[in-house]
């Protein structure tokens, strides 16, 4: 357990800056598919923060306050995230239309090169510790940025493209925003059923 929350808390780190990093390379070089992208790393790092939360009360055990024990409480704090992404995926998608977009300059090909590497060797070193502790949210949090590095593979093609035609821009900040209202729509469905 105290292992699951120290690499937790790594990967917290982790993921802030490569947020920071996609967003702040986004910024520099005008693509906003790249600080799309990091809108994208904030969410999972958030749903990292709440599950990280959620492990702290997870054993907590029954009180006069919370006769059934804590374990709704997490639910709900996912509910509640997962309506926020949804909002923030609509709300991107919307203001997307409204963005003037301007060539992407291709000296961002290296950074984001520096990124996916970053992403793969992190989430392989998670799903190495998550089998060896047997950590069902180390495993989740593995996936989460394996499959940040997968979209943001896929986005190397709306950059690049971008580079050339500034619709590609604004073609991977559409793909990103619905990935995450489907990623908030996951969420909630999945606690929803719960």
């Amino acid at each position: 357990m105290k292992e699951e929350r120290g690499i937790t808390l790594i990967d917290i780190f982790i993921s802030s800056l490569i947020s920071f990093v996609k967003i702040y390379c986004g910024i520099i070089f005008c693509s906003y598919t790249l600080i799309t992208s990091g809108y994208y790393t904030l969410c999972n790092l958030s749903s990292d923060i709440i599950s990280f939360n959620a492990s702290l009360v997870r054993g907590r055990r029954g009180s006069k306050k919370e006769p059934f024990g804590y374990g709704t409480i997490p639910m709900v704090l996912m509910i509640f995230f997962g309506l926020v992404l949804c909002f923030l995926g609509l709300f991107i998608i919307g203001k997307s239309f409204f963005v003037n977009y301007e060539l992407v300059n291709l000296k961002i090909i290296l950074p984001i090169i520096i990124i996916i590497l970053s992403l793969i060797i992190w989430s392989n070193k998670l799903f190495e510790g998550a089998k060896r502790i047997q950590s069902e949210l180390l495993m989740e949090i593995a996936h989460e940025n394996y499959y940040d590095f997968l979209l943001v593979f896929i986005l190397i093609f709306f950059v690049i493209l971008g580079a050339f035609i500034p619709v590609f821009d604004l073609l991977g900040t559409l793909f990103m925003a619905i990935m995450i209202f489907i990623k908030g729509l996951k969420i909630l469905i999945d606690n929803v059923i719960l």
